[in-house]
Parts: structure tokens; C-alpha cells; sequence
């Protein structure tokens, strides 16, 4: 019964992390969205600073779906950027 359940679950498991390993070797990890350029902003009446931090905020997303896709860690910027 649950021995049996367990073996099988065991083995599904194992099955799945080889998956993922081969995902990791093969895998493209590239951020794919269109780069939001500094004029935007501007021209939806923000001033300099507020470009510069959605840039930083834009650019932590990138680097952070990076290195998630890469087995990484997330890194919380999110205190760090008021947009508003």
C-alpha cells in the first residue's frame, strides 16, 4: 500500500529532477520583453529620477528572471523602488 505509493512517488521524483537538470543545460534563459526606453517616461510627464527607477526597477526584473530561470534566488528589490 503506502510503501508501494511511496516507491512510485519516489520514482516520479527522480524522474522530474532529471527533467529539470536537462531543461537547466539546454535551456535559452534570455529576458524576452521589449526594452521600455527612458523617453516614456518622460513623456508621460515623470521627471529623471522617476525614469531612472523604473530603468533599475525594469533592470531587476531582468536579472531576477534570470537567475530564477538559472536555479538562482530571487533577490527583493521591491522596497527599494516608490514608483508612483
Amino acid at each position: 500500500g503506502l510503501q508501494r505509493e511511496n516507491e512510485g512517488l519516489l520514482r516520479r521524483c527522480e524522474s522530474l529532477e532529471r527533467s529539470v537538470q536537462v531543461l537547466k543545460r539546454e535551456g535559452n534563459w534570455t529576458y524576452s520583453a521589449p526594452d521600455v526606453p527612458r523617453s516614456r517616461w518622460i513623456k508621460q510627464g515623470h521627471d529623471e529620477d522617476y525614469a531612472e527607477e523604473a530603468d533599475n526597477l525594469i533592470q531587476s526584473i531582468k536579472d531576477n528572471t534570470l537567475g530564477l530561470c538559472s536555479g538562482g534566488k530571487y533577490i527583493d528589490v521591491s522596497s527599494a523602488f516608490i514608483l508612483s
